[in-house]
């Protein structure tokens, strides 16, 4: 096998052309041009393009990666983005509401923004403590305002990080007495949480 691979057409030893391009290699310019044409090459391939409309048909864009944002980690971009949902959690999410007996919701007087707080507020009540707190992560707040509040309230994909955003900023507003916001330790994800002397009534 090594004899057929020792020498090209115009009879140069192979191994010979090998060594100097691995010897060029070794210059940062050389690494950089090879770098471009390996990354054309690939965006350029039906499997990158393939991918790209997986993205799409998931749901990643500005707002949301699949599994995690490997462009915050490269330093490509200065925001993270947050990690849709696996599939098999959406819809364990949507068959839990199916499941779930429709209550009556008495609606109360006031802008989108502070019906959903209430609704919010509502909501902290009935989850169940985690670590010994009762709280929701931003994420969920945005599942919650695309899939759980009536459908009168609910938002859009597109805009339901800057509507969770504007919820639970309004619920800190609107129930300073019984909730507060706090971060997660690692990616820094906002959360809503009961007050520690309210989590037990």
């Amino acid at each position: 096998m090594n004899n057929l691979l020792s020498s090209d057409t115009a009879g140069f030893p192979m191994s010979t052309k090998v060594q100097e391009f691995l010897d060029l290699l070794q210059y940062p310019e050389v690494q950089e041009a090879l770098q471009s044409i390996v990354h054309m090459t690939i965006h350029e391939t039906p499997i990158y393009k393939r991918l790209d409309l997986i993205e799409e048909h998931l749901g990643a864009n500005d707002l949301y990666c699949v599994g995690r944002d490997i462009d915050y980690e490269r330093g490509v971009t200065d925001d993270e983005r947050e990690p849709l949902r696996k599939i098999p959690d959406q819809i364990a999410v949507i068959h839990n509401l199916i499941q779930t007996p429709v209550k009556e919701v008495v609606m109360v007087s006031g802008n989108v923004t502070e019906i959903r707080a209430r609704l919010l507020r509502e909501k902290i009540d009935t989850v169940s403590p985690r670590q010994g707190k009762k709280f929701i992560l931003s994420t969920e707040v945005q599942q919650f305002l695309l899939f759980e509040v009536p459908e009168e309230q609910r938002t859009t994909e597109k805009g339901a990080r800057v509507a969770a955003g504007d919820v639970i900023k309004k619920a800190i507003e609107m129930f300073p007495e019984s909730l507060q916001i706090g971060k997660t330790k690692g990616k820094g994800l906002r959360f809503i949480e009961l007050i520690e002397g309210l989590r037990d009534m």
